[in-house]
């Protein structure tokens, strides 16, 4: 999941001034089963502060708890057994094992790692917003002594970075009798795994969204950005791949921020394997986490099907100033628990809500190359 960008004040925080003993006491399975405490004020404050009406079935739940320590909390809770003997007649009889509190060995999600570089988070909107962006400079000229003419006027020029909310949802369910048999927080661990997916899928837009059929565009799809290429047919990424991208960066004045790495998996395997300069220097390209110095991570969120030529299984390296990407977060997500949609079926219909949006501050802070084959 994602991880702080700025540890010392969340998002939550930034929205409710929630401190970190207040995060981890937070608790998902009490903000949807109860009626009141302190989870219930939590979202009801965020609903006022929102301004969005107040609904019995619905919770409000801070989108800071994807970047706390809660969600340690919550996949690390357990609880011991009431007696504590392995011997056989002599008590192992009565021996009880309670599930823990998420009885579900947590699924090997895709790694998030946008976030992670230094995206830059813009919470608690409420409207759309249009950053403004500096695109042109005032010129600076020469000129002699008592000039006989004027020097040409020059101004800044401006345009706009638009923020509008895109609907991010998913929907389950789960029936009464597994509520009441399962686990006691079947309801929480089914609203947890929502927030965790959310997480994964807003990192794979913020890298290779569309920008279309209602999905935010990712730094692959934006146009302007870099580009380094291997061949008509895609070719093999070696250590002039990574030295050409940097290059790249700097001709466009962008190589500054926090600058970092993304591919697959199967590109750093490659990476591992090949040296700097020649073989004899030792030392590989991916070494220590890091590629010319830059952090370097991995992610199956980094497409492995880019078509180039003739070649149709072409992974994607991309090399940025990640906190040029803006993650937009209207507010809080929101989890709707309705137990009359299913009724006929005795099941609990749970629909979760997101309202976010991806762009880039300068296309010219990335640099892509879409045909590696490794």
């Amino acid at each position: 999941m994602f991880e702080d960008v700025k540890p010392e004040r969340t998002r939550a925080q930034q929205l409710l001034d929630l401190t970190d003993r207040e995060l981890n006491r937070y608790s998902i399975c009490r903000a949807l089963s109860e009626a009141d405490g302190f989870e219930r004020d939590v979202s009801d404050e965020l609903a006022r502060r929102l301004k969005r009406p107040a609904q019995p079935d619905k919770r409000l739940i801070p989108t800071g708890i994807l970047g706390s320590r809660a969600l340690e909390l919550y996949a690390n809770r357990g609880e011991r057994a009431l007696l504590d003997t392995a011997t056989a007649t002599k008590g192992a009889e009565l021996k009880f094992t309670e599930p823990g509190e998420f009885p579900v060995i947590e699924l090997l999600r895709k790694v998030a790692v946008v976030a992670a570089l230094g995206a830059t988070i813009v919470p608690g909107l409420r409207g759309d917003v249009t950053l403004p962006r500096q695109t042109g400079t005032v010129t600076g000229a020469w000129v002699p002594e008592s000039p006989t003419a004027d020097v040409s006027p020059s101004n800044p020029t401006l345009d706009g970075v638009p923020l509008q909310p895109k609907m991010l949802t998913a929907l389950t369910s789960y029936s009464r009798k597994l509520l009441r048999q399962a686990a006691k927080a079947v309801d929480a661990w089914v609203a947890l795994d929502m927030i965790k997916a959310f997480g994964v899928e807003l990192d794979r837009a913020a890298i290779n969204g569309a920008g279309a059929n209602n999905e935010p565009r990712g730094v692959l799809n934006t146009s302007g950005i870099g580009s380094v290429t291997l061949g008509a047919n895609g070719g093999v990424p070696s250590y002039d791949t990574f030295v050409d991208m940097e290059f790249t960066m700097g001709a466009a004045h962008a190589d500054l921020g926090a600058l970092g790495w993304i591919t697959t998996s199967k590109t750093r395997q490659r990476m591992r394997k090949s040296a700097q300069i020649s073989a004899a220097t030792g030392v590989p390209v991916w070494s220590r986490g890091q590629v010319l110095d830059y952090t370097a991570r991995a992610s199956e969120n980094v497409p492995q099907n880019l078509t180039k030529g003739t070649a149709t299984a072409c992974h994607g390296i991309l090399f940025g100033n990640w906190a040029d990407v803006l993650m937009a977060d209207w507010g809080a997500i929101e989890v709707l628990t309705d137990p009359y949609a299913l009724k006929r079926r005795a099941d609990i219909e749970v629909t979760s809500y997101w309202l976010v949006d991806l762009n880039v501050r300068h296309a010219a802070s990335f640099v892509a190359c879409k045909d590696a084959l490794p």
